[in-house]
């Protein structure tokens, strides 16, 4: 936990209680959350999650005043990290709620936000050297709808797939929707790479609209690899492809390298990885 935390745009020690009982978010799961990259006191591909963040709230009908801009976020961002001398590598939680009155109907859509910071080993991303060994999750399954996309507040359906992913000695899980297709790793958007053409799932399937989703798939576009998108896969696909690539805004790009019997290659991985690598550089300046 980072030493102090933004709230609202003041920062308070991180060890002192911050919210109300009556806490939307904490009551109801009535709010959103980014989770956030940083390198040299700024965040990283921001453009991307602030969109996202505007998208939903418009979604869920939260209002924000005019003043929240993307640039008053980035400046909310930065001097957090200096305030807790996080001048690397550092991951930030930012998370917007709606204010506490009501019951489920609330009595105001205005919001508030915290931003909490922590230090983060790696300057760039780096692909591991041990891959993931995944399984699918099959205990739930994720319904379809226009919420689907979205990083709410309520994760209690990746929490119960966290668990059974510990349960059953996995790194990583693939999550089905309500039409039993696979669409997405557990905090991670899915790729899978076959004959040198990359295929992922359409926002309408029930992923989360990753924001480093987006970047790979400019990456790809802008060095002429095919892109193709399904409304989810099947066991059967997953078992055929040369690679399995599971992306957020974290960790970039990890692999899959087992699926029961199956192993797989990285190469793609890798080479997304060193373009990811160089957007950093060209954002930093």
């Amino acid at each position: 936990m980072s030493r102090h935390i933004n709230f609202n745009g003041s920062h308070i020690p991180a060890n002192e209680p911050q919210i109300m009982a009556d806490n939307r978010g904490f009551c109801y799961g009535d709010g959103i959350f980014e989770t956030i990259r940083c390198l040299n006191s700024q965040p990283l591909f921001f453009s991307n999650h602030y969109h996202r963040i505007a998208d939903s709230l418009k979604l869920i009908n939260i209002q924000l005043p005019d003043a929240y801009t993307e640039q008053y976020f980035r400046l909310q961002i930065n001097k957090l990290l200096q305030k807790n001398r996080l001048y690397k590598a550092a991951r930030v939680r930012l998370s917007i709620f709606r204010n506490q009155g009501g019951f489920y109907t609330p009595a105001n859509n205005s919001a508030s936000f915290i931003i909490t910071a922590t230090e983060y080993e790696d300057e760039y991303f780096s692909l591991p050297a041990q891959g993931l060994k995944t399984g699918i999750y099959s205990e739930q399954l994720k319904p379809i709808s226009p919420l689907s996309k979205l990083k709410t507040s309520s994760s209690l359906f990746y929490v119960l797939a966290g668990i059974w992913k510990s349960a059953n000695k996995l790194d990583d899980c693939f999550i089905l929707n309500q039409e039993q297709k696979i669409i997405e790793g557990l905090s991670s958007n899915l790729f899978l790479v076959k004959n040198k053409v990359l295929y992922t799932t359409t926002n309408e399937c029930g992923c989360v609209d990753g924001t480093m989703r987006k970047t790979i798939i400019e990456i790809a576009s802008g060095n002429n690899i095919e892109v193709k998108y399904t409304n989810g896969f099947t066991e059967k696909d997953i078992e055929v492809v040369d690679e399995i690539l599971l992306t957020n805004a974290i960790q970039g790009v990890h692999f899959v390298s087992a699926f029961r019997n199956r192993r797989y290659y990285h190469k793609m991985g890798a080479w997304f990885i060193n373009q990811l690598n160089e957007l950093i550089k060209e954002e930093l300046g």
